[in-house]
């Protein structure tokens, strides 16, 4: 999958750098899959398909079928958030880095996740029965009591 992954990199003429901006991934996180020290996630998956909707998952993920999958007019036109996008809205290119900025990454390398209101699951409620079971009351029936010059009572 690596290779096919620097396949979209070179396919879309961007430098490393810039890919791994436009994927919301740290440059050395990148050139650390391509080298096979990491081996991509469902994050990677996940981020070129949000950054790059036309890539095929199938053969991103599996080698299947043609690597830009054929939109059509409707989904074409949407935004990840599902908004209808106007003819000169595509052309903004508002997801891209190009600007010259850099994204700010955390000290693991990684550039922190944005949260999305439309991805967040409610949490699940776990409900446990606990189930007691009567037993008889215990009573004490000896006491057995140690001295120290090694004798004992028991009492009983």
């Amino acid at each position: 999958m690596k290779d096919r992954i620097r396949q979209i990199q070179t396919e879309e003429q961007m430098s490393q750098r810039e890919f791994a901006a436009a994927l919301g991934i740290s440059p050395s996180s990148l050139s650390s899959l391509y080298n096979g020290h990491t081996s991509p996630t469902n994050n990677h998956v996940q981020a070129i398909h949000r950054r790059f909707p036309e890539i095929n998952t199938n053969w991103l993920l599996f080698g299947e079928g043609e690597m830009k999958s054929q939109p059509t007019d409707a989904s074409a036109s949407l935004t990840p958030e599902g908004k209808q996008l106007n003819d000169g809205d595509r052309s903004s290119g508002s997801a891209e880095v190009r600007d010259g900025s850099h994204p700010t990454y955390s000290p693991d390398g990684n550039i922190p996740p944005t949260p999305n209101p439309e991805i967040i699951a409610p949490k699940e409620v776990i409900v446990r029965e606990v189930k007691y079971i009567d037993k008889p009351q215990r009573k004490i029936t000896e006491i057995r009591v140690f001295y120290d010059d090694g004798t004992f009572d028991t009492f009983s």
